[in-house]
């Protein structure tokens, strides 16, 4: 008799997650096999007669669709890639009883459906093509009924004239991080289902305007000196790159071009922009004009919060890669 488990372990100070499978009888487990950032080991399911493992990897943070499907021989280690679906991440995992498919949760777009793929001839069939998020799934012993966990994001953009919840109102329907402009508009974020877009608007809602143009995901706006550009994240390339845009909406340019650029904050001054890489996590700054990118952290900081005066900058600072985040304040030399 053998009982075994396959689970994963995340190095974040080495940047690579390590597959191992422990024999609970003996209590022994070994890796099976490892993989360095930016491909991270995701979801993984154990086939019905012991001898796979499927699984996914690939990153998440520069909004890319890098998502790949692979097995694992569980007794040699040996990888053997078997598609690149059109996904930006893959929750679940879930072999049917009879080995000859899976059932997967999985992102094409911002919210995740739920997928069948026949093995080994590996067709791929959308079960649940509608707006809903599927968090994860379950099947009964003979597959023949299936229980998911459905999620419904509902947010909106509140104003209150005061420091007190009481007298806050709804005024749109928005979510991420909204922005104030100079003139006392309002910049935020809206979701299209199929992605997100940059919208304006008045304090009481009135007179909203869409300006990115359903372009993918657009999110996390910034506004410049004086409101005459607004910084934004947009993964419309296929990798999230910062830009900027007019109050209006018009000129908009690409001016990074990192592996995953996001988060950006805008200096009293309006002459940098502060943002967050995926390529190692630390703080960067770069001229809203563009030009090079200077390094201001080695470390894990995010959310990046310029002081009035510009001298100081808030973030949230993971030493070390650490798993509890801790709040940052610290002066910046320009």
């Amino acid at each position: 008799m053998t009982a075994r488990l396959a689970f994963k372990r995340r190095d974040r100070l080495a940047r690579e997650d390590t597959l191992y499978i422990a024999d609970l009888i003996n209590k022994r487990e070994r890796a099976l096999i490892k993989h360095q950032a930016p491909d991270w080991l995701f979801a993984f399911a154990w086939s019905p007669d012991g001898k796979t493992i499927i699984f996914a990897a690939g990153e998440t943070d520069s909004m890319r669709r890098t998502m790949t499907i692979s097995e694992v021989n569980v007794e040699t280690g040996q990888e053997k890639l078997l598609m690149k679906p059109n996904w930006y991440l893959i929750r679940q995992i879930e072999w049917l009883p009879d080995g000859k498919g899976l059932l997967i949760c999985a992102k094409e777009s911002l919210s995740a459906d739920i997928w069948q793929l026949s093995y080994p001839d590996l067709k791929l069939k959308n079960l649940t093509d509608d707006l809903n998020d599927y968090l994860s799934i379950s099947l009964t012993a003979d597959a023949s009924r299936i229980v998911a966990v459905q999620s419904k994001l509902v947010s909106q953009v509140w104003v209150s004239p005061r420091l007190d919840a009481r007298f806050a109102r709804q005024i749109v329907d928005g979510r991420g991080r909204p922005a104030w402009t100079p003139d006392g508009r309002i910049v935020y974020g809206h979701d299209s289902g199929s992605g997100s877009d940059i919208w304006i608007a008045k304090p009481d809602g009135s007179e909203a305007k869409q300006l990115t143009d359903k372009s993918r995901v657009n999110s996390w706006p910034a506004i410049s000196l004086g409101g005459r550009s607004i910084v934004f994240q947009s993964n419309r390339t296929g990798t999230q790159h910062l830009w900027r845009m007019n109050s209006d909406g018009s000129n908009q340019k690409q001016f990074t071009n990192g592996s995953g650029d996001r988060n950006p904050g805008v200096s009293p001054d309006g002459r940098w922009i502060y943002y967050n890489s995926s390529t190692d996590f630390s703080l960067w700054k770069i001229s809203l004009d563009g030009g090079p990118r200077l390094k201001v952290t080695d470390e894990y900081c995010a959310y990046p919060s310029v002081s009035p005066d510009g001298k100081l900058i808030a973030s949230f600072r993971f030493p070390g890669m650490a798993t509890r985040p801790r709040l940052l304040s610290g002066a910046l030399t320009n």
